[in-house]
């Protein structure tokens, strides 16, 4: 295409032959069956790639990978399935029809947005990574036995939408340990939810999954915005509290936080059945409220309360750390 942008609307398969250069611009290219990609050159610039057919099914393949800048199905009671791994610059938008990442379960990096309003995507087994927001509003999510890695250096993104998605393995894997992934909505991870770099930030939201690994130095988990929350009893890295005024995040069972424990708004409790809590770093209390009951409470480094209540009940707080405190 040109500089114009001009449509390119292609009634069957776009083959991309060795040697051969497509260079599309910002233009809208329309795919009704397959796109092949054997060798050549295609720059996708801004451009949008839409597989757009209500009566032949698609495979988008090839002997060499394609990376798209946005990609959009919207292939009317048929599917498009990979052929290859494939890479999106840009956003992944899938509104009709069904997406299969195949029973290869080829690999897909999506560097933008995932949208899913009214499409069918079925992910089989496929490690697929997310470097923007996932917003899941009407349609069917397949988790299969995928793995969905939020990356990249993005900040925030967040994980929303009318209909509550169910990953199988869920990773939180961003640039550095400053980066957030949201859960806005109630979701859930069959299998493992896994924080190795970045933050996640459940946001007044219901988050469970089979296993949790949040233990990655650096990182931290955070219990944020509205409604009453439940702190899943695993070890932490960091624990952060900061729900809206009223609300309040309780303790499951015994919980262990390897370094710091920060309470700045709502309301952090050990809840009636008295969990025992096990801070190796620092506790921060810089607002809100923190409810200890009568749990015991070790803490290995420093206290410090600068802002907030703090009710103690009848709990025991033990400073036992190696170091001065």
């Amino acid at each position: 295409t040109n500089s114009a942008n001009y449509t390119l609307d292609i009634g069957r398969h776009c083959v991309l032959s060795a040697g051969t250069t497509l260079t599309a611009n910002a233009s809208s290219i329309l795919v009704d069956e397959n796109w092949t990609n054997n060798g050549a050159t295609f720059t996708a610039g801004t451009s949008t790639v839409t597989f757009d057919n209500d009566a032949v099914n698609g495979t988008l393949g090839g002997t060499s990978s394609t990376t798209f800048y946005n990609l959009v199905v919207n292939d009317t009671a048929n599917t498009v399935t990979l052929g290859i791994a494939t890479n999106v610059a840009g956003a992944f938008t899938c509104t009709a029809g069904t997406f299969s990442t195949s029973g290869t379960n080829y690999a897909m990096d999506i560097d933008g947005a995932v949208t899913i309003n009214g499409a069918t995507v079925q992910f089989n087994g496929s490690a697929v990574t997310v470097g923007g927001s996932w917003t899941f509003s009407s349609g069917t999510f397949t988790a299969g036995t995928s793995t969905v890695t939020f990356d990249g250096a993005t900040t925030p993104v967040t994980v929303s939408g009318a209909s509550n998605t169910t990953f199988n393995n869920f990773t939180v894997n961003k640039s550095d340990n400053t980066k957030i992934v949201s859960i806005a909505n109630t979701s859930s991870v069959t299998t493992t939810s896994l924080l190795t770099q970045g933050i996640l930030d459940i946001q007044g939201a219901t988050f469970t999954a089979g296993t949790y690994d949040y233990d990655q130095t650096g990182t931290e988990v955070r219990f944020t915005l509205g409604a009453t929350q439940s702190i899943q009893a695993v070890t932490y890295y960091n624990l952060r509290i900061n729900k809206t005024a009223g609300f309040t995040a309780s303790l499951t069972a015994a919980t262990s936080v390897l370094n710091d424990f920060t309470a700045t708004l709502g309301t952090f409790s050990t809840s009636a059945t008295n969990y025992a809590f096990n801070v190796d770093g620092d506790v921060l209390i810089n607002g809100g409220t923190v409810q200890c009951n009568a749990s015991a409470v070790t803490v290995a480094s420093d206290w410090t309360f600068s802002a907030g209540t703090f009710t103690a009940g009848t709990s025991t707080v033990t400073f036992d750390g190696g170091v001065a405190q």
